[in-house]
């Protein structure tokens, strides 16, 4: 018997509820060998902060760089869309997308790690430990993002 561990951040190509990935190592089998799965467990077991926490956006009128920290956990499209709303605008999470829209109004925006570099360079406005090179962001989670009128979406 043979065990074979799947776990959705090795994936060779797609996304976390539907990818591919390849076998760590060849596994051989007899010609009239046959596969089924008898156990089966989800674990929520990895951390979606463990490479960063703060979500930057600039304030446009002010020329200010502005942080909110998200807490330390794993999240959902649905918690994370929920926490950008009470920490900075409104948001939701789209299923069907996997997709986060958040509010734009045409002044404050979230902020890409290399719109950090472009345009804070030397701060101010980094937490203790971050800095323009290292902003220890949540664009790992969020990751690239484009305006559509009023929203902000994060396909």
């Amino acid at each position: 018997m043979t065990t074979i561990y799947v776990d959705s951040r090795n994936r060779v190509s797609g996304s976390d509820s539907n990818f591919t990935f390849e076998l760590p190592e060849t596994l051989h089998m007899q010609t009239s060998a046959k596969m089924a799965v008898y156990k089966v467990r989800i674990a929520d077991a990895f951390l979606s902060t463990d490479r960063g926490t703060h979500l930057y956006w600039i304030d446009v009128a002010l020329g200010t760089l502005n942080t909110a920290e998200l807490p330390v956990g794993a999240y959902t499209g649905a918690r994370l869309a929920a926490w950008i709303s009470s920490n900075f605008a409104a948001a939701t999470y789209v299923e069907a997308t996997n997709a986060v829209e958040v509010a734009y109004d045409s002044n404050r925006r979230i902020l890409s790690d290399a719109e950090l570099r472009d345009l804070f360079p030397n701060g101010p406005g980094y937490p203790q430990g971050a800095s323009a090179t290292r902003p220890q962001s949540i664009n790992h989670l969020l990751g690239g993002s484009y305006l559509d009128g009023a929203l902000q979406i994060f396909p």
